[in-house]
């Protein structure tokens, strides 16, 4: 009881000691720190500090990284196996970049990795003593080729008896050069100073290299002029203190920080004081860190001291303070982790243990589970109603697992948890339960994205078979077409009108084929991210032109009422893509008459408002029909994805690539407008399209100055046609009065010829109810005589009112839609020479005895063009690559040749080559002569490359008649009329 008491004396006695020490030690740190406050002049020396710092702690990761897999590998390779032991150490110094191993029994025998003998004589070092499970390193050295080298020790022990020693050679760069300073490249240098011998190895003295050498404390002192502050070093150095030096002579700081993976070293860094000066980080905050480390280090080395001093003490004490070493370890651990540890006490029934993060995981303090077993209940309850009560019971015998959804309780965040509960845990001799509340909400996150991006490849999977099974049956109709009329022609070659009706057939076929691969190509490129807006001036009138001489045909087929309406157009020049523009109009529309039933209505309604910017006018494309229509379910989660296409019976039949809308929403995207699309099945469809297109200011709108004050008098069975055009003239100060039918408008015209307010001009429908428009211009002329007003016949489609003889009289016609620009032509033009506003004949008007170059090296292609040039009453000469087009140019005399259509790749010379040559060549038609690109290449960086490297116009193949006679025709003409030379761009 006595030997009790006085133990019990001499602790408190040690921890009365301890505790003032530990307050003289935050006195001290208190005084250091004012005093570090009042002499430092700015924050350089922090920062360059915190660098030395930062390498001190690259080379103590190095140092341990290195101890650890000693100490690994010492434990791992069997000793008394020496064959087995040789060939792991080979694998070790390899794997580690070690230099040598050597393994010296307790009698001082042994061997290295290569199996030779060595002794405790032989070794290359000075040994030193080291405790059994300790390492250590030897004090630096030069091996034979003159590198410096250490050894790290590991005296290995094996149930309390000594096993032997592990000594493994390390070169002494390889530390060194991880503890340079990032912070401060061929300007800073550090040293690793070997305290048992003042030896030092680092980088050069000289800032811009980068070299290893060696020298020692007091000449490196010598060097920097710092020979006086040795006894304060070795002062500094024996507490293990972390110091720093001014050498004013040299312009330097030198700073000496104690390697924590071996306190045998220190680690120098010595940098300029002029870089020193560029550091601005605040100094004053590390240094104090670096101050509070010291403290808590030294705090550790005393609390290691009473541990030696009473060792005796109670084996509860030194298991509660072991227990206390690990507890603080796995806190430190589980801040990194994405799981709360808990130990549950089986006897207490309560939580002893739960690990920090549980206030990131769970947003709960570790205490407050601790104090709180309703929280274990809650947790609990979510993974299943009865595991509380099989907890508090003991009956979980098993490893088990749940997972549930918990809040979290500060963001109100729902986190996913495995909640796992080991039940064979014994610690000191008791059993305790072990939870882990791992928090997974990520790898569920990951798992979900990762199942619905399969769920969304295997979507696009099965859209591209359906889409390869739809082409297949797309292409192999219009090519069974094709081969069957071939076919049909081969077996009736003495039916001439059998003949024609195949080849018409073939025509529509192929048209469709290639229909079909220009939609597959613009998708291709509008998913590389290829396809560009080529924005140029055009005629809005011009465009509807094309888009319903292509669309009518379709209409017509089919029997479907085809209209085209216009509201408030007051702009029709405008800059844009004008074949982007098209494409979509056409697109639109083609779906409207293919997924139209026989004898069905479709409208075309472009309206004109604003446009969000000035200078730019909104344009609003608005198409309906009374279609077979699509499902509200199908506009919503399919419209406007590649290769989808609506799966009803009526659709199949009509079949389809799935690919015209696709292309259409990303054009559409593209050009910075929006689509909507409304649509009820077995009603029909309304699409919507808005565009804000830029107005071409240098085209100037002349029309309502020059028909300023006229009367014009609309006769339009269509109401809304006349409602249009009345509104557009009428904001233009033009008196317009309309009527629906013949007899209506005859009226009118008597009643201002009576009232002295005659028309000027009469636009008449050829199809008016009652009175026909052609009737109505003869009941003019009879009735008015030389009085009689303009008058214009007026029809969407030429073909319909020029088949028969009853027009041969008609003398101004005019097309509908009415456009304010073609109106205005119009009217100027048959009131200069009576002469028709446009020709729609279809004639061209002569190019009898021209002469073309015609280059093409495919044999086909070059008897297709012929022929074609032929029906054009155009000679011609050939060339089948571009060298010999080239040479016969060249050799021609001027004005041998009108124009030259250029194939692109041939053979010898490609067309673009042969056309910069040609422009280049002192020949007098070298600049004036029309060259025409007639190539496959038929994207818009193809046409712009043909541009840039001289012609003057592009025929994409497959040819077609008309479009290159006009084509040939044009560009000639131009170049006769204006002897216009080629423009580089």
């Amino acid at each position: 009881m006595k030997t009790t008491n006085r133990r019990s004396r001499k602790v408190k006695v040690f921890e009365s000691l301890f505790i003032l020490i530990l307050c003289m030690m935050i006195v001290a740190a208190v005084l250091m720190v004012h005093h570090v406050k009042v002499e430092i002049e700015s924050n350089g020396i922090e920062s360059a500090e915190t660098a030395v710092r930062k390498a001190e702690n690259l080379l103590t990761s190095g140092i341990l990284s290195d101890k650890s897999a000693v100490t690994r590998f010492g434990d791992y390779i069997q000793w008394d196996d020496k064959e087995d032991a040789v060939k792991t150490m080979n694998s070790f110094i390899k794997e580690y970049d070690f230099s040598y191993a050597i393994f010296l029994g307790p009698n001082g025998q042994g061997y290295d990795q290569d199996g030779k003998p060595q002794s405790a004589e032989s070794l290359p070092f000075q040994t030193t003593d080291t405790e059994e499970g300790e390492l250590g390193f030897v004090p630096f050295y030069k091996d034979k080729e003159d590198t410096y080298m250490t050894a790290i020790t590991y005296a290995m022990a094996e149930n309390g008896k000594e096993k032997g020693t592990f000594y493994v050679g390390v070169q002494v760069e390889k530390y060194s050069i991880s503890a340079r300073l990032e912070a401060y490249v061929e300007q800073g240098v550090t040293y690793i100073l070997d305290t048992s011998n003042m030896s030092m190895i680092g980088s050069t003295l000289n800032w811009e290299q980068n070299d290893i050498e060696e020298t020692d404390l007091d000449q490196f002192l010598r060097d920097f002029h710092l020979s006086d502050e040795t006894a304060e070093i070795d002062k500094n150095m024996k507490q293990t203190e972390s110091f720093y030096l001014e050498a004013k002579k040299d312009g330097s700081y030198h700073f000496y920080m104690p390697v924590e993976g071996y306190h045998g070293w220190y680690l120098c860094g010595c940098i300029p004081s002029d870089v020193i000066s560029h550091e601005s980080d605040n100094v004053l905050s590390l240094i104090k860190a670096i101050i509070i480390l010291a403290m808590i280090l030294s705090i550790l080395i005393i609390t290691g001291a009473i541990y030696i001093l009473y060792r005796r003490r109670k084996a509860e004490r030194n298991q509660a303070e072991k227990n206390e070493l690990e507890n603080a370890v796995f806190d430190a651990l589980s801040e990194k982790s994405d799981s709360v540890l808990c130990i549950f006490d089986l006897e207490r029934h309560q939580l002893e243990k739960v690990f920090r993060n549980s206030k990131r995981i769970l947003g709960r303090d570790s205490e407050e589970y601790i104090q709180n077993p309703q929280l274990l209940k809650e947790i609990c309850d979510l993974a299943s109603p009865l595991l509380y009560e099989r907890i508090m019971e003991r009956r979980i015998d098993a490893d088990e697992s749940w997972q549930l959804q918990l809040v979290h309780a500060v963001t109100g965040e729902t986190r996913v948890i495995r909640f796992t509960i080991k039940s064979d845990i014994v610690i000191a001799g008791k059993k305790k339960y072990m939870f882990y509340w791992e928090d997974i909400t990520q790898n569920v996150r990951v798992q979900e994205s990762l199942r619905l991006a399969a769920h969304t490849a295997e979507q696009a999977n099965r859209s591209k078979s359906k889409f390869l099974s739809n082409m297949s049956h797309e292409i192999r109709t219009p090519m069974n077409a094709i081969l069957g009329m071939i076919e049909i022609m081969e077996r009736n070659l003495q039916n001439p009108l059998k003949i024609k009706d195949s080849i018409s057939k073939i025509k529509i076929s192929t048209l469709h084929l290639l229909n079909i691969i220009n939609d597959i190509l613009d998708l291709s490129r509008i998913e590389s991210g290829k396809i560009t807006l080529n924005n140029q001036s055009f005629y809005l009138s011009d465009l509807i032109d094309n888009v319903v001489n292509i669309i009518r045909v379709q209409a017509d087929g089919k029997g479907h009422g085809f209209e085209i309406h216009i509201h408030k157009l007051w702009n029709d020049t405008l800059i844009g893509d004008w074949t982007r523009l098209n494409q979509i109009l056409i697109n639109i529309l083609s779906n409207s008459v293919k997924y139209t039933k026989d004898g069905g209505r479709i409208t075309l309604e472009i309206t004109e408002n604003p446009g969000q910017k000035d200078g730019y006018a909104n344009l609003t494309f608005l198409i309906k029909d009374n279609g077979i229509g699509m499902s509200k379910e199908f506009i919503e989660r399919h419209l406007g994805n590649p290769f989808e296409q609506e799966q009803t019976e009526e659709h199949i039949k009509e079949g389809g690539t799935g690919l015209g809308l696709s292309i259409v929403y990303n054009i559409v995207k593209m050009m910075k407008g929006t689509i909507t699309i409304e649509s009820e099945v077995g009603l029909g469809t309304e699409v919507a399209i808005h565009l804000d297109l830029k107005i071409d200011d240098s085209a100037p709108q002349t029309w309502m100055e020059l028909l300023k004050g006229m009367r014009i008098l609309l006769a339009d069975g269509d109401a809304v046609v006349c409602e249009d055009a009345a509104s557009v003239l009428g904001a233009a100060d033009i008196t317009v009065d309309w009527a629906e039918d013949g007899n209506t408008a005859l009226a009118l015209l008597k009643r201002g010829f009576a009232e002295g307010r005659s028309y000027q001009a009469v636009i008449a429908d050829w199809n008016l109810p009652e009175l026909d428009g052609v009737n109505l211009m003869k009941e003019i002329e009879q009735r008015f005589g030389s009085d009689s007003p303009l008058t214009f016949i007026s029809a969407y489609d030429w073909s319909e009112i020029m088949e028969g003889d009853q027009f041969d009289d008609a003398k101004h016609f005019i097309k509908k839609p009415l456009f304010p620009r073609r109106l205005n032509a119009a009217l100027e033009s048959a009131g200069t020479d009576g002469s028709l506003v446009e020709e729609h004949s279809g004639q061209t008007r002569g190019t009898k005895g021209w002469r073309l170059l015609l280059v093409e090296d495919n044999d086909l292609n070059r008897e297709i063009a012929a022929e074609f040039l032929t029906m054009g009453d155009m000679e011609f000469d050939t060339a089948v690559n571009g060298q010999i087009a080239v040479d016969h140019f060249l050799a021609s005399a001027p004005g041998t040749y009108d124009a030259i259509l250029m194939d692109l790749q041939m053979p010898v010379k490609d067309g673009l080559t042969a056309t910069r040559e040609i422009r280049a060549s002192n020949h007098e038609q070298a600049e004036t002569i029309p060259i025409i690109a007639m190539t496959a290449n038929a994207f818009e960086e193809d046409v712009k490359r043909c541009f840039n490297a001289g012609m003057n116009a592009h025929l994409a193949k497959p040819l077609d008649l008309k479009r290159m006679l006009g084509t040939i025709e044009d560009v000639v003409r131009k170049n006769r009329d204006g002897s216009r030379k080629y423009e580089k761009e």
